[in-house]
Protein backbone atom coordinates (compact mmCIF):
# COMPACT_ATOMS: atom_id res chain seq x y z
CA UNK A 1 0.00 0.00 0.00
CA UNK A 2 1.06 3.68 -0.93
CA UNK A 3 0.72 5.70 1.85
CA UNK A 4 3.15 8.86 0.58
CA UNK A 5 2.61 10.90 -2.35
CA UNK A 6 5.88 9.33 -4.54
CA UNK A 7 8.13 11.90 -5.45
CA UNK A 8 8.89 13.10 -9.25
CA UNK A 9 12.01 10.82 -9.33
CA UNK A 10 10.21 7.79 -7.39
CA UNK A 11 7.41 7.81 -10.02
CA UNK A 12 9.72 8.26 -13.09
CA UNK A 13 12.21 5.45 -11.93
CA UNK A 14 9.21 2.87 -11.56
CA UNK A 15 8.25 4.08 -14.78
CA UNK A 16 11.16 3.63 -16.68
CA UNK A 17 12.49 0.16 -14.83
CA UNK A 18 14.61 -1.06 -17.56
CA UNK A 19 13.96 -4.55 -15.94
CA UNK A 20 10.18 -4.39 -16.80
CA UNK A 21 9.96 -2.42 -20.07
CA UNK A 22 10.26 -5.48 -23.03
CA UNK A 23 6.39 -6.87 -22.05
CA UNK A 24 4.95 -4.03 -19.52
CA UNK A 25 5.34 -6.53 -16.48
CA UNK A 26 3.33 -5.28 -13.78
CA UNK A 27 4.40 -4.66 -10.06
CA UNK A 28 3.20 -2.96 -7.49
CA UNK A 29 5.08 0.54 -6.65
CA UNK A 30 5.09 -0.53 -2.79
CA UNK A 31 7.44 -3.52 -3.63
CA UNK A 32 9.42 -1.48 -6.19
CA UNK A 33 10.02 1.52 -3.16
CA UNK A 34 10.74 -1.63 -0.86
CA UNK A 35 13.46 -3.21 -3.37
CA UNK A 36 15.07 0.21 -3.76
CA UNK A 37 15.33 1.16 0.10
CA UNK A 38 16.15 -2.74 0.91
CA UNK A 39 13.40 -2.63 3.16
CA UNK A 40 11.78 -5.52 4.65
CA UNK A 41 11.78 -8.70 2.96
CA UNK A 42 14.13 -7.15 0.39
CA UNK A 43 16.77 -6.32 3.54
CA UNK A 44 19.14 -9.68 2.91
CA UNK A 45 18.14 -10.67 -0.63
CA UNK A 46 19.55 -14.33 -1.54
CA UNK A 47 21.79 -14.66 -3.94
CA UNK A 48 19.39 -14.90 -7.44
CA UNK A 49 22.14 -16.20 -10.06
CA UNK A 50 20.82 -20.03 -10.63
CA UNK A 51 16.94 -18.60 -9.91
CA UNK A 52 17.44 -16.67 -13.14
CA UNK A 53 19.77 -19.07 -14.90
CA UNK A 54 16.46 -21.38 -14.84
CA UNK A 55 14.30 -18.72 -16.58
CA UNK A 56 16.48 -18.00 -19.01
CA UNK A 57 17.56 -21.82 -19.62
CA UNK A 58 13.58 -22.06 -20.19
CA UNK A 59 13.70 -19.28 -22.55
CA UNK A 60 16.66 -20.50 -24.63
CA UNK A 61 14.49 -24.05 -25.02
CA UNK A 62 11.35 -22.48 -25.98
CA UNK A 63 13.61 -20.32 -28.66
CA UNK A 64 15.35 -23.56 -30.24
CA UNK A 65 11.89 -24.74 -29.90
CA UNK A 66 10.25 -22.00 -32.09
CA UNK A 67 13.34 -21.68 -34.87
CA UNK A 68 12.79 -25.64 -35.61
CA UNK A 69 9.09 -26.07 -35.46
CA UNK A 70 7.86 -23.06 -37.15
CA UNK A 71 9.36 -23.86 -40.58
CA UNK A 72 7.21 -26.90 -39.96
CA UNK A 73 3.94 -25.65 -38.68
CA UNK A 74 3.77 -22.06 -39.99
CA UNK A 75 0.18 -20.35 -39.48
CA UNK A 76 0.71 -18.78 -42.90
CA UNK A 77 0.47 -22.08 -44.17
CA UNK A 78 -3.17 -22.73 -43.45
CA UNK A 79 -4.56 -19.77 -46.17
CA UNK A 80 -2.29 -21.66 -49.06
CA UNK A 81 -4.19 -24.16 -51.25
CA UNK A 82 -2.35 -26.65 -50.35
CA UNK A 83 -3.96 -26.79 -46.87
CA UNK A 84 -7.33 -27.21 -48.62
CA UNK A 85 -6.30 -30.58 -49.68
CA UNK A 86 -5.99 -31.72 -45.95
CA UNK A 87 -8.60 -33.81 -44.58
CA UNK A 88 -10.67 -32.31 -42.01
CA UNK A 89 -9.00 -34.16 -39.07
CA UNK A 90 -5.41 -33.05 -40.56
CA UNK A 91 -6.10 -29.29 -40.99
CA UNK A 92 -7.51 -29.34 -37.29
CA UNK A 93 -4.09 -31.49 -36.28
CA UNK A 94 -2.21 -29.03 -38.15
CA UNK A 95 -3.66 -25.37 -36.99
CA UNK A 96 -3.82 -27.07 -33.52
CA UNK A 97 0.02 -27.72 -33.57
CA UNK A 98 0.95 -24.25 -35.13
CA UNK A 99 -0.88 -22.46 -32.64
CA UNK A 100 1.11 -24.15 -30.67
CA UNK A 101 3.88 -23.74 -31.90
CA UNK A 102 3.13 -19.82 -31.62
CA UNK A 103 2.37 -19.59 -28.10
CA UNK A 104 6.02 -20.38 -28.17
CA UNK A 105 7.22 -17.29 -29.53
CA UNK A 106 5.58 -15.32 -26.49
CA UNK A 107 6.78 -17.71 -24.20
CA UNK A 108 10.54 -16.46 -25.27
CA UNK A 109 10.18 -12.33 -24.19
CA UNK A 110 7.82 -13.52 -20.89
CA UNK A 111 10.62 -15.95 -19.77
CA UNK A 112 13.53 -13.72 -20.17
CA UNK A 113 11.85 -11.07 -18.87
CA UNK A 114 10.67 -12.52 -15.82
CA UNK A 115 14.07 -14.05 -15.67
CA UNK A 116 15.46 -10.14 -15.66
CA UNK A 117 13.27 -9.22 -12.57
CA UNK A 118 14.12 -12.48 -10.43
CA UNK A 119 18.08 -11.17 -11.21
CA UNK A 120 17.52 -7.93 -10.27
CA UNK A 121 16.11 -9.20 -7.14
CA UNK A 122 12.57 -7.72 -7.25
CA UNK A 123 10.79 -10.77 -7.82
CA UNK A 124 12.22 -12.22 -4.18
CA UNK A 125 9.04 -13.04 -2.53
CA UNK A 126 10.51 -14.20 1.13
CA UNK A 127 11.18 -17.80 2.76
CA UNK A 128 8.25 -20.75 2.54
CA UNK A 129 7.12 -21.43 5.59
CA UNK A 130 7.24 -24.76 5.76
CA UNK A 131 10.52 -25.48 3.68
CA UNK A 132 12.57 -22.96 4.84
CA UNK A 133 13.32 -22.23 0.99
CA UNK A 134 13.72 -19.03 -0.87
CA UNK A 135 10.54 -18.03 -2.88
CA UNK A 136 10.96 -16.17 -6.52
CA UNK A 137 7.41 -15.73 -7.30
CA UNK A 138 6.43 -12.35 -6.42
CA UNK A 139 6.49 -11.81 -9.78
CA UNK A 140 5.35 -14.33 -12.32
CA UNK A 141 4.74 -13.38 -15.97
CA UNK A 142 2.91 -16.31 -16.96
CA UNK A 143 2.13 -20.04 -16.02
CA UNK A 144 2.87 -22.39 -18.94
CA UNK A 145 1.33 -25.04 -17.57
CA UNK A 146 -1.70 -23.02 -16.60
CA UNK A 147 -1.88 -21.72 -20.22
CA UNK A 148 -1.41 -25.33 -21.71
CA UNK A 149 -3.58 -27.36 -19.43
CA UNK A 150 -6.66 -24.78 -18.73
CA UNK A 151 -9.97 -26.55 -18.34
CA UNK A 152 -11.41 -22.90 -19.10
CA UNK A 153 -11.09 -19.55 -20.35
CA UNK A 154 -11.05 -17.79 -17.20
CA UNK A 155 -8.13 -20.24 -16.51
CA UNK A 156 -6.22 -19.71 -19.01
CA UNK A 157 -6.61 -15.85 -19.47
CA UNK A 158 -5.15 -16.09 -15.70
CA UNK A 159 -1.97 -17.70 -16.49
CA UNK A 160 -1.36 -15.77 -19.52
CA UNK A 161 0.67 -12.92 -18.86
CA UNK A 162 -0.68 -13.17 -14.80
CA UNK A 163 0.68 -9.98 -14.30
CA UNK A 164 -1.82 -7.82 -15.75
CA UNK A 165 -4.28 -9.88 -14.83
CA UNK A 166 -3.49 -9.27 -11.23
CA UNK A 167 -3.70 -5.39 -12.74
CA UNK A 168 -7.12 -5.68 -14.18
CA UNK A 169 -8.44 -7.58 -11.31
CA UNK A 170 -7.23 -5.25 -8.82
CA UNK A 171 -7.26 -1.90 -10.52
CA UNK A 172 -10.24 -2.09 -13.13
CA UNK A 173 -12.41 -5.01 -12.06
CA UNK A 174 -12.58 -4.82 -8.25
CA UNK A 175 -13.03 -1.02 -8.79
CA UNK A 176 -16.18 -1.73 -10.71
CA UNK A 177 -18.28 -4.71 -8.97
CA UNK A 178 -20.04 -3.99 -6.16
CA UNK A 179 -18.22 -5.18 -2.79
CA UNK A 180 -19.86 -8.87 -1.65
CA UNK A 181 -21.37 -9.87 -5.49
CA UNK A 182 -20.10 -11.36 -8.64
CA UNK A 183 -19.03 -9.42 -11.43
CA UNK A 184 -21.96 -8.59 -13.75
CA UNK A 185 -21.43 -8.81 -17.83
CA UNK A 186 -20.94 -5.36 -18.04
CA UNK A 187 -18.30 -4.98 -15.18
CA UNK A 188 -16.77 -8.00 -16.83
CA UNK A 189 -16.87 -6.61 -20.55
CA UNK A 190 -15.59 -3.13 -19.36
CA UNK A 191 -12.52 -4.87 -17.71
CA UNK A 192 -11.98 -6.70 -20.89
CA UNK A 193 -12.40 -3.31 -22.97
CA UNK A 194 -9.58 -1.98 -21.04
CA UNK A 195 -7.32 -4.97 -21.69
CA UNK A 196 -8.22 -4.63 -25.45
CA UNK A 197 -7.29 -0.60 -25.31
CA UNK A 198 -4.15 -1.63 -23.55
CA UNK A 199 -3.00 -3.43 -26.17
CA UNK A 200 -3.79 -1.36 -29.06
CA UNK A 201 -5.66 -0.66 -31.93
CA UNK A 202 -5.89 -3.82 -33.95
CA UNK A 203 -9.24 -4.47 -34.22
CA UNK A 204 -9.16 -8.08 -33.44
CA UNK A 205 -8.17 -7.29 -30.07
CA UNK A 206 -11.62 -5.85 -29.60
CA UNK A 207 -13.42 -9.00 -31.12
CA UNK A 208 -11.53 -11.39 -28.67
CA UNK A 209 -11.50 -9.67 -25.94
CA UNK A 210 -15.50 -8.77 -26.01
CA UNK A 211 -16.04 -13.08 -26.30
CA UNK A 212 -13.47 -13.10 -23.85
CA UNK A 213 -15.96 -11.89 -21.34
CA UNK A 214 -18.91 -14.04 -22.54
CA UNK A 215 -16.52 -17.24 -22.40
CA UNK A 216 -15.44 -16.24 -18.26
CA UNK A 217 -19.03 -15.87 -17.42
Amino acid sequence: MVLDMPSFLEITSYIFFCNGAALGIFFEFSDYKRWIEKTEEYKNIPNPIIPSLILMFRGVVFTILWITLNPTFSIPFCWDPEFEKFSPMNRFGYYYVSMTVRRFFFYIPFLLSNGTVIACGLSYNGKDKKSGADKWDKIVSLYIMGVEGANSCMEMLKAWNHQVHLWLKFYVQLRLVTPGKRPSMMVSMSTFIVSAFWHGFYPFYYIMFFFAAFFQK
